[in-house]
């Protein structure tokens, strides 16, 4: 039922709306409070494998079906050169529960960050609201003392811009409208995947991040959303030891078509700094 509501509301012009209910949905899904081997979870997912450079280790938005996929372009790009990790939300796939708090998601995340690094240096990532995640696991991951080499965003938005529900838009006409591209390729949004995202969404309703002492490195998209303001709509996470680069295409294509691109651009800034 709540496919059928989302194709609606994307059809209306009104998925920030949609957006408000997939949140309370959201509220009566099983959750947990105190991450565990017993938690069901979605395993991390070795992407690529390479002997250089510290190990990137990736976490999927929660703004459309959290997953290794979303990394698989710019991941294919990296094979033989180092190792890629994607670490997906849990709560996404029939039998897994959604995190009580944001709290619960981060410590979850931040066992799996340990299990994939296993001991040797590595970089987290985030696209898109990903980035949140990303942010949100570098600081519990500092106050363990086991800190990243680097935190890399990729055109991650802060919490409150007004650019948000413009890609949340585009990114559910994609999905809903007409057989969008991303609908056509199987990204389809169930019951299940609609609360985890109001879920997830939920979580970082109240969330202010802090500075990092991890140095930061926002890569932002060179091209506008169709609807972005002509001034004022790239990503910005201003602050002490932030690192701004540019690569080719959007919100979206940048770590689909233009993968490549994006992947270099992360791996010139790893291997340029000490």
């Amino acid at each position: 039922m709540l496919g059928l509501l989302a194709q609606r509301a994307a059809q209306l012009g009104q998925f920030e709306q949609f957006d408000s209910l997939l949140r309370e949905a959201s509220r009566f899904r099983e959750t947990f409070s105190e991450p565990s081997e017993q938690t069901r979870r979605p395993a991390p997912v070795r992407l690529a494998h390479g002997p250089s450079g510290p190990r990137l280790l990736c976490f999927p938005s929660f703004a459309s079906r959290s997953g290794a996929h979303q990394y698989a372009r710019l991941a294919a790009a990296a094979r033989g050169k180092l190792d890629v990790w994607a670490l997906p939300a849990p709560g996404f796939t029939g039998g897994e529960e959604l995190p009580a708090d944001l709290d619960a998601l981060v410590r979850l995340h931040a066992q799996d960050v340990e299990r994939c690094a296993d001991g040797e240096p590595f970089a987290i990532l985030g696209h898109s609201a990903g980035g949140w995640i990303a942010h949100a696991v570098t600081a519990q991951l500092e106050k363990l003392g086991i800190p990243p080499v680097r935190l890399v965003l990729l055109d991650s938005y802060r919490p409150g811009s007004a650019i948000l529900p413009r890609i949340q838009a585009s990114l559910a006409r994609e999905l809903t409208v007409d057989q969008g591209s991303l609908a056509a390729a199987g990204e389809q949004w169930d019951d299940i995947c609609l609360t985890a995202m109001g879920g997830c969404a939920r979580l970082f309703e109240s969330w202010q991040p802090q500075q990092p002492s991890t140095p930061v490195l926002q890569v932002r998209a060179a091209e506008p959303l169709p609807g972005f303001p002509e001034t004022g709509w790239q990503a910005s996470w201003q602050g002490a030891g932030h690192t701004e680069v540019e690569v080719p295409g959007n919100h979206f294509t940048m770590t689909g078509e233009h993968g490549d691109s994006t992947l270099r651009a992360v791996l010139d800034h790893l291997a340029a700094q000490p």
